[in-house]
């Protein structure tokens, strides 16, 4: 990339002079020499010089944009080229929401370390909040999680592997599960736990409620901890929704994940992967393992 953008996307980014020099091992006059060049070049400020620090002007933001998709495209040539030069993946880099974490990667690298020994693999447990920016930045070569964003980037293939249908999480000695499929009536009453890290969920949970004719549902608790809202429901007293396809794993919890009459919302689930990545045969396999255990699990 050129120096000069180099330094004004470093600038950018840590909002001082100083912890930009640091960041990219150059002293501060000759990155403000690259700073003045570049302003000269547009001829326009770029930044605002604050009393502390510095904040993009309206042309600096428009700078900045365009110079992520430069980085962007400079990365994914990089990885394209180390693709092409080599057929081996020697780590493979996944991000996982619950449902996949939870239900179905152990089944899925199980069967791909079978038939890529070599293959090393690293799983940040998190939802899309955390690893877009991640896989985006070529920190991560996949992610699994909902498909709740149309095509994000030109370096980002997105493939549908599931559709997710949301049920009513409780205690396995709760009433609720001596019934059959859920109405509106049964989940009247209920403290409500949400995921706090898939935002949408909040809102498709107060609109099962008023399209059913009720007032919003009471919220008392927001958590980005899934592993906590389910030990909140255990404990008794909270109800939580979470995808049908967990009631599997949740049983072993002491909980069930029950259906609804009017199923409370739907959410295409799937693969986000780094174009570069589906160069190598292993990350191909490591898909074609996924939707083998999710079809496995559907029948």
């Amino acid at each position: 990339m050129d120096r000069n953008l180099r330094a004004f996307m470093a600038i950018a980014d840590e909002k001082t002079l100083t912890g930009a020099a640091q960041r990219i091992g150059l002293a501060q006059p000759s990155l403000t020499k690259r700073l003045a060049q570049l302003e000269h070049f547009y001829d326009c400020a770029l930044f605002k010089r604050l009393p502390r620090g510095m904040a993009l002007t309206a042309e600096g933001e428009r700078l900045y944009h365009r110079a992520k998709r430069i980085e962007g495209e400079y990365l994914l040539a990089r990885e394209e080229i180390e693709a092409t030069r080599s057929a081996q993946i020697n780590q493979l880099r996944i991000g996982a929401g619950p449902l996949f974490h939870l239900r179905y990667l152990a089944p899925s690298f199980a069967k791909t370390r079978q038939k890529h020994p070599h293959l090393g693999m690293e799983l940040i447990a998190a939802s899309n909040v955390t690893t877009f920016p991640m896989l985006l930045e070529g920190k991560l070569d996949l992610i699994l999680g909902a498909i709740d964003q149309p095509l994000i980037d030109d370096a980002i293939h997105i493939e549908r592997l599931t559709l997710v249908t949301h049920g009513v999480v409780v205690r396995a000695d709760d009433p609720l599960c001596d019934k059959g499929a859920l109405k509106i009536d049964d989940l009247l009453g209920r403290q409500w736990i949400t995921y706090s890290e898939n935002a949408d969920i909040k809102d498709m949970l107060e609109d099962y409620f008023t399209r059913n004719g009720q007032v919003k549902p009471d919220i008392a608790i927001r958590s980005s901890s899934f592993a906590t809202a389910m030990q909140l429901v255990a404990l008794g007293g909270f109800t939580m929704t979470a995808p049908k396809q967990l009631d599997y794993v949740l049983k072993k919890d002491g909980l069930r994940v029950l259906s609804t009459q009017d199923p409370i919302f739907h959410l295409p689930a799937g693969a986000y992967i780094r174009r570069s990545a589906l160069l190598y045969p292993a990350v191909r396999n490591f898909i074609e393992d996924v939707k083998d255990t999710i079809e496995s699990d559907n029948r």
